[in-house]
C-alpha cells in the first residue's frame, strides 16, 4: 500500500522529469531553440557519460546482495513486451520509426529506473527495497544500455549509409558496425564498404578509416571519407520499390560514364578543335595542325558511332565509354591550359615590354620579348607531347570500336528512324493539338463556378492531388478561361515549391499583376514587409484572383497571408497542393481532390498525343497501345511521357510492344517508383543528342519559368549541341528544345509576341529525374554550401557545378572559394541565389567556361577569365563602369548577358570585343553597355587586325552606337539589335551616329531603338524586320508608313510616346503580316481602321492609352484575331473592347479573348 508521504515522493520525483522532457521536445520542435543535431550531442552525452556515472554512483553505494531472480525476472520481461510491442509498432504502424522506438523505450524504461523506479518501492515496500533496485541498475549497464547503445549506432550507420549513397540506400540490406566504429561526432574517420554477398544482396559495412586526417579533410572543411560501391554492385543489389524527392546533394555515385556523358565530351572538345582550326587565339600558332586534323577525325568516328548505336549495359561497353569521356576530358584540358597560358603569358610579356619601353632602350625590349618566346617554344614541346599521348589513346578506342562493330557483339542499332529530323518552326502552333485537357472537364467547371460564385468574402480554394495528375495543367486553364479573365480585374499566378522565399513570393505577385511597369518601381531592393505593403495597395479594392501553385506548406501561407485584404467583392486564392493536410489547414472551401483517368480518359490523351487530331490508331498497333496506357495507371503525366516517346518512334508491333514490357514492370514496382520509371524510360530512349540537353536543365531551380534565350546561349557554351552544316548553332538548339516539347519532356510556359517559345519549365518529378541521372552520370553537381562541409572531395571531377547558398555572405563567400579550390577540374560554375559581395574564385577558375552570377558589385577578385564562353551576371550597382574589364583576354567569349537597374551607369565593353570572333550575343537587360569604336590598328603589334564578327548575332542595349560602315561590316549576320540615344547629353546629332545606315543590315530581324529626340526623316529600316520597337521617339503616326511597308514585319510594339498625334489613319495595303501590335502611353484619341489594314494581326495590346475614345470595331472581324488586351485604358475603349467580343460571340466566333484590366 502507497502511503501519501510515499505518493509525495514518487511525484516530486517523476514530474520534474517529465516536464524537463517535455520542455527539451518542445524546444527543438516547436520553439527551434536547440537543433536535432545539437540534441543529438547531449543524447549522445547523456548516454555514454552521465547515466553511466550515476549508476555507478548508486551501485558504489548500495549493497547488491541479495539477488531475487523473481523480481529480476519480472523487470527483464517488462522490458522485453515493451520492446516487442514497440518493435511490432514500427514494422506495422506508418508513423513507426527507429528514432521513435529508441525514443519510447528510452522514456518507458530506462528513466524510471532511477528516478521514478526508487520513489515507487520505497513507498510500497519501505525502505530496504533500494536493494532490489541496484540488482537492476546492475543488469541495465550489462544488457540494456548497451542495447540502446547499439542502437544509436546502428541508426548512425544509416545515416551515413543514407548520405553517401542516396540513391541506393534502399538496396542495403544488411549494414555491420564494427566494433571500433563507436563515434559519429566527426572527430572520426569512417568509411565504408559494400560487397554481394552468396545471396545476390548488398551489405555494407562501417568501420574506421586507416587513412590519414590530412588525406581526407581539406583546410577548412571536416567530413567523411567513403568508398562509393562500383555501379555493378549496386544493380545486383535487392531493391525496394519505393522511391523520395531526389535532394540536391554533392556526394556522386561513382558510377562508370554513360554513352550520354561521353557524346557529350566528344561535342565539347569537337567545338573546341573547330574553334582553334578557324580562329586560332592571338593569331598565334600554339598547335600542331596535324595533330588537332588527327583528334578531330578520330572524335568524330566516335561521336558518329555513339550517334548510330545503343550499347548494352556490360562492363566492357561502359568501361569503354567512360575511357572515351576521360579521354576527351583529358585532350580538353590540355588545350584549354596551353590556350590559356599562352594567352597570359603573351599578355605579361607585352606588358613588361610596355614598361620597360617607357626607361629602356629598344634592345632591352626586344630581349625580352625573344626570352618570353624561347619560353613559350620549350612549354610548346612539353605540350605536344601531352597531346600526342591523348592521341595514342584516341587511336586505341578508335581500334576497339572498330573490332565491336566488326564483331556486332554487345552492340544494337539504336531505334532512332527520325533522329535528325526537322522537328517544325520554333512557334505556336505545332504543337497545338497536344496542349489539349483530358478528363477534367468536370473538375474545371466545379472550380470556375467556385471562383466566380456569389459569396462576397475572400475564399481560399484547394486542388488537391499526386504529383504528375495534372494540377497545375488544370489550374492554366481556369486562370486563361476567358471567364474567369473577365470576371476579376486583377491576375497573379505565383509558383511556391519546396524550397520558397517570401521575399521571390510576393515579388512575384506583384509582377504578374503587372501594375508596377507603369510607375517603372525598382522593387528588387525593398524587404518582405514593404513589398508585402506594395502588394497590398496594389489588391486594395480590386476583385482578384491569385494562383499559388505547387504548395508544400502552410507555413508560407502564414507568413504572407495578412498582405490579401479580403475586399469583400468576390476575391479568391486558388492553391495547388500534393498534401491533403495544407490543403485542410485552410479552413475555407472544402478541397477539390483530383483522380486519375480512367481508361477511356487514358485513351483519348494518349491517342491524341501520338497521333493528333489528325490520325487515328493502326489496328494493328491499338491492343498493344492499350496495354501501355494500363499500364500507365491513369497518371496524366506518365501518359504524357510514353507518348512523347511513341511519337517520335518507330511504329511497329515488335517496338510497342518492348515499351509494354518495360511499363509492365514499372506498374509492378508500385508507390512513388512507378512513376519515377515510367519517366526514366522516356530519358533511356531519348537519341544521344537529345540527352545532355534534357540532363542539363537540373541546373534550374524547382518550378522555375525558364527563358529560351537563355537556355540556347548556355546549350551552345557547353558545347553539347551538335553542328549542322549550314545552320546556326542556336537554331539547332532551338530543334533539339522543340524536339523535347514535342516528347512531353519540357512544357510550353509563354509565347513571344511573334508567336515563338518564349520560356519554358519542366515538371519538378522530371527535374528530379534529371538531377539524379546528372549527379550519377558525373554531368553535374548541385552543391549544397552546408554539405561540402562534410564531403569536401565530392566535388573534385566535376565539370558544372551549381552552388545553392545556405549560409550569410561572408560565410559564403569563404565557402565558394574552398568550394572551387577542390573542384580544380569545374568548367561551369551557377549561382542559384543573389551574391550581394564581391565572389573571389582561386587561380586555376580561369579555364572557367560557363559564369552565372546574380547580384555582383564587381569582378576584380574574379582572374582573368581568359578561357569563358558565356557569363551571365545580375549586376545591382557599381560605380566602375569598367566592370567587365577581366573579360579583354577572353578568346573564345560567346555570350555577355547582364541585367542591372536603371540608375546603373552604362558598362562600358573592352576594345578587345572587336577582337573575339566567336561572340554570338552581347545583352543588356536592365541598364546600357557602352561599345568603343573598334580600333584601326592592333595596339599590341601595330598590325592591323579586322576580324569581322560573323558569329555575333545579338547587341543590346547599346548606349550610343555609332552605325559607321565599318562598324557595320564587322557584324554581318547581326539579328538583334537594341539602342538608346541619348543626344542631348553628349551634343551630337543624327549624323554623328550615321543612324541611316542600318538599312544595311540585311540579317537583322529584331530591332529596338529609344531616343530623347525625334527620328531623322530618312531613317530606313532593314526590310528583313521582324519585329520593331519604338520608345519615346516622338514621330507621327504618318511616319509609320515607312514601318507599314516592312514586306516580313510581324511584331511592332511602339511605347512611351513612341509616337505622338490625336489621329490615326493606316494606310490599306500595309502591315500586310503583322502579328502582334503593342500601344503603350501615348495621346491617341482616334484610331479608324478596319480588318483590311491588319489582315494577320493576332494580338493587339493597348496600355495606358487614356485618351482613346473606341477600338474601331473592323478589328474585330480580322479573321486570325485572339486576344484583345487592354491595361489601363479609357473606360469608353474598355467598354468598346467588351463590345466588339460580345458581337463576335454572337457570330460564332469564341475563340477570342478580351482581358480588360482597369
Amino acid at each position: 500500500m502507497i502511503t501519501l508521504s510515499g505518493l509525495y515522493h514518487i511525484m516530486t520525483a517523476v514530474v520534474p522529469l517529465y516536464v524537463a522532457m517535455m520542455l527539451a521536445y518542445g524546444s527543438v520542435k516547436w520553439w527551434k531553440i536547440f537543433t536535432p543535431d545539437q540534441c543529438s550531442a547531449i543524447n549522445r552525452f547523456v548516454a555514454l557519460f552521465a547515466v553511466p556515472l550515476l549508476s555507478f554512483h548508486f551501485i558504489a553505494t548500495n549493497d547488491p546482495y541479495p539477488m531475487n531472480p523473481r523480481f529480476i525476472a519480472a523487470d527483464t520481461l517488462q522490458k522485453l513486451i515493451v520492446l516487442a510491442a514497440l518493435i511490432l509498432w514500427n514494422k506495422v504502424s506508418k508513423r513507426g520509426s527507429l528514432e521513435w522506438t529508441i525514443t519510447l523505450f528510452s522514456l518507458s524504461n530506462l528513466p524510471n529506473t532511477l528516478v521514478m523506479g526508487i520513489p515507487l518501492l520505497k513507498g510500497m515496500y519501505g525502505e530496504f527495497s533500494g536493494g532490489l533496485m541496484v540488482q537492476i541498475v546492475v543488469l541495465q549497464c550489462i544488457i540494456w544500455y548497451t542495447l540502446m547503445l547499439f542502437m544509436f549506432e546502428y541508426r548512425g550507420a544509416k545515416i551515413l549509409i543514407s548520405k553517401q549513397f542516396p540513391h541506393t540506400a534502399a538496396s542495403i540490406v544488411s549494414i555491420n558496425v564494427e566494433s571500433d566504429a563507436t563515434s559519429f561526432d566527426g572527430r572520426h574517420i569512417l568509411e565504408t564498404d559494400s560487397q554481394v554477398q552468396e545471396d545476390g544482396k548488398l551489405h555494407v559495412t562501417v568501420r574506421k578509416s586507416n587513412a590519414s586526417r590530412s588525406d581526407i579533410y581539406s583546410r577548412k572543411s571536416m567530413g567523411f571519407s567513403c568508398n562509393t560501391p562500383r555501379r555493378h554492385l549496386l544493380d545486383n543489389a535487392q531493391s525496394t520499390p519505393e522511391s523520395t524527392p531526389v535532394q540536391e546533394i554533392t556526394l556522386i555515385l561513382g558510377t562508370e560514364i554513360s554513352a550520354m556523358a561521353a557524346y557529350a565530351s566528344l561535342l565539347s572538345l569537337g567545338h573546341i578543335l573547330d574553334q582553334l582550326l578557324e580562329h586560332p587565339p592571338r593569331q598565334r600558332d600554339v598547335f600542331d595542325r596535324a595533330q588537332i586534323d588527327s583528334l578531330l577525325e578520330i572524335i568524330t568516328f566516335l561521336r558518329d558511332f555513339l550517334e548510330d548505336y545503343s550499347l548494352i549495359r556490360g562492363d566492357e561497353m561502359q568501361g569503354l565509354e567512360g575511357k572515351i569521356a576521360g579521354s576527351a576530358y583529358a585532350a580538353e584540358d590540355i588545350m584549354e591550359s596551353r590556350v590559356v597560358d599562352q594567352i597570359l603569358e603573351d599578355s605579361e610579356a607585352e606588358r613588361s615590354a610596355y614598361a620597360a619601353e617607357d626607361i629602356m632602350e629598344s634592345r632591352v625590349v626586344d630581349q625580352i620579348l625573344e626570352d618570353s618566346e624561347a619560353e613559350s617554344e620549350s612549354s610548346s614541346t612539353l605540350f605536344c607531347q601531352d597531346l600526342q599521348k591523348v592521341i595514342e589513346e584516341f587511336d586505341c578506342l578508335k581500334k576497339d570500336v572498330m573490332k565491336l562493330k566488326e564483331s556486332d557483339q554487345g552492340i544494337k542499332i539504336t531505334e532512332q528512324p527520325k533522329k535528325y529530323a526537322t522537328v517544325g518552326s520554333f512557334i505556336r502552333g505545332a504543337s497545338d493539338s497536344k496542349n489539349t485537357m483530358v478528363g477534367f472537364d468536370e473538375d474545371l467547371i466545379q472550380i470556375m463556378d467556385t471562383l466566380t460564385g456569389d459569396e462576397s468574402n475572400l475564399q481560399i480554394l484547394s486542388v488537391v492531388g499526386m504529383g504528375g495528375i495534372g494540377k497545375t495543367t488544370l489550374a492554366r486553364h481556369i486562370f486563361s478561361n476567358p471567364l474567369i479573365v473577365n470576371h476579376f480585374d486583377l491576375h497573379a499566378w505565383v509558383t511556391i515549391s519546396q524550397q520558397y522565399s517570401v521575399h521571390e513570393i510576393l515579388l512575384g505577385l506583384i509582377k504578374d499583376t503587372k501594375v508596377v511597369q507603369r510607375e517603372g518601381e525598382q522593387l528588387t531592393g525593398l524587404n518582405e514587409d514593404e513589398l508585402g505593403l506594395r502588394l497590398h495597395k496594389i489588391l486594395f479594392g480590386r476583385r482578384y484572383l491569385i494562383v499559388m501553385d505547387d504548395m508544400w506548406s502552410i507555413e508560407v501561407w502564414n507568413a504572407i497571408k495578412r498582405f490579401f485584404p479580403d475586399n469583400d467583392n468576390g476575391c479568391r486564392i486558388l492553391v495547388t497542393t500534393r498534401l491533403s493536410n495544407v490543403a485542410d489547414d485552410f479552413h475555407s472551401c472544402t478541397p477539390h481532390r483530383l483522380h486519375l483517368l480512367d481508361e477511356v480518359q487514358s485513351w483519348s490523351l494518349f491517342c491524341g498525343k501520338v497521333f493528333g487530331k489528325s490520325e487515328s490508331c493502326p489496328l494493328a498497333l491499338e491492343e498493344i497501345g492499350k496495354t501501355i496506357v494500363r499500364n500507365c495507371g491513369g497518371l496524366p503525366l506518365a501518359i504524357a511521357a510514353i507518348s512523347g516517346l511513341l511519337a517520335k518512334s518507330s511504329r511497329t508491333v515488335e517496338y510497342w510492344e518492348s515499351v509494354a514490357n518495360d511499363t509492365y514492370e514499372a506498374l509492378n514496382m508500385g508507390g512513388d517508383g512507378f512513376c519515377f520509371e515510367i519517366l526514366s524510360l522516356s530519358y533511356r530512349h531519348l537519341p544521344v543528342h537529345l540527352s545532355p540537353c534534357f540532363l542539363y536543365m537540373a541546373i534550374f531551380r524547382e518550378d522555375s519559368n525558364i527563358r529560351v534565350s537563355m537556355l540556347v546561349e548556355l546549350w551552345v557554351a557547353e558545347g553539347i549541341v551538335k553542328p549542322i552544316r549550314y545552320r546556326s548553332l542556336e537554331a539547332v538548339a532551338e530543334d533539339n528544345l522543340k524536339d523535347l516539347i514535342d516528347r512531353n519532356l519540357i512544357q510550353v510556359r509563354d509565347y513571344g509576341s511573334r508567336n515563338n517559345i518564349k520560356s519554358c519549365s519542366i515538371h519538378d518529378l522530371l527535374r528530379e529525374l534529371c538531377l539524379k541521372e546528372a549527379q550519377k552520370e558525373k554531368f553535374l553537381s548541385v552543391a549544397m554550401m552546408h554539405s561540402l562541409n562534410r564531403h569536401p572531395r565530392s566535388i573534385g571531377n566535376m565539370r558544372r557545378l551549381i552552388i545553392q547558398r545556405t549560409s550569410d555572405e561572408e560565410e559564403f563567400q569563404q565557402q565558394v572559394f574552398d568550394a572551387m579550390n577542390l573542384a580544380s577540374r569545374t568548367r561551369s560554375l551557377i549561382f542559384r541565389e543573389s551574391v550581394y559581395e564581391p565572389i573571389k574564385l582561386p587561380v586555376h577558375s580561369r579555364l572557367l567556361k560557363v559564369l552565372s552570377i546574380y547580384g555582383i558589385c564587381s569582378l576584380e577578385e574574379i582572374p582573368q577569365l581568359v578561357n569563358l564562353r558565356c557569363i551571365h551576371a545580375r549586376i545591382l550597382f557599381s560605380g566602375d563602369e569598367n566592370i567587365l574589364e577581366s573579360l579583354s583576354l577572353s578568346w573564345n567569349l560567346q555570350t555577355v548577358n547582364c541585367t542591372g537597374t536603371l540608375s546603373l551607369r552604362p558598362i562600358s565593353l573592352p576594345t578587345e570585343i572587336w577582337e573575339m570572333p566567336h561572340l554570338r550575343h552581347l545583352k543588356m537587360g536592365v541598364g546600357y553597355f557602352y561599345l568603343p569604336d573598334p580600333p584601326s590598328t592592333n595596339s599590341k603589334n601595330g598590325r592591323r587586325d579586322i576580324f569581322e564578327l560573323k558569329n555575333l548575332q545579338t547587341l543590346y542595349k547599346m548606349r550610343d552606337f555609332r552605325c559607321t560602315d565599318e562598324v557595320l561590316r564587322r557584324v554581318p549576320n547581326l539579328k538583334k539589335l537594341g539602342i538608346a540615344y541619348e543626344l542631348f547629353s553628349d551634343g551630337f546629332g543624327w549624323d554623328y551616329y550615321e543612324i541611316y545606315n542600318l538599312a544595311h543590315l540585311r540579317n537583322l530581324e529584331s530591332f529596338t531603338l529609344e531616343s530623347d529626340e525625334k527620328l531623322p526623316q530618312n531613317l530606313c529600316f532593314p526590310r528583313s524586320l521582324k519585329k520593331l520597337t519604338l520608345e519615346c521617339c516622338e514621330v507621327s503616326w504618318g511616319y509609320l508608313m515607312v514601318v507599314g511597308s516592312l514586306p516580313h514585319l510581324e511584331a511592332l510594339n511602339l511605347r512611351s510616346y513612341a509616337v505622338v498625334g490625336r489621329e490615326w489613319n493606316p494606310v490599306e495595303g500595309q502591315f500586310l503580316k503583322l502579328k502582334s501590335l503593342t500601344i503603350a502611353d501615348t495621346d491617341l484619341e482616334e484610331w479608324v481602321a478596319d480588318s483590311s489594314h491588319f489582315p494577320h494581326l493576332e494580338k493587339l495590346q493597348l496600355k495606358w492609352l487614356y485618351y482613346l475614345k473606341e477600338i474601331p470595331y473592323g478589328i474585330g472581324e480580322i479573321e486570325t484575331l485572339r486576344s484583345i488586351s487592354l491595361f489601363w485604358c479609357s473606360s469608353s475603349a474598355n467598354a468598346s473592347a467588351e463590345k466588339i467580343q460580345e458581337e463576335q460571340q454572337q457570330l460564332g466566333n469564341t475563340d477570342l479573348q478580351v482581358t480588360v484590366v482597369r
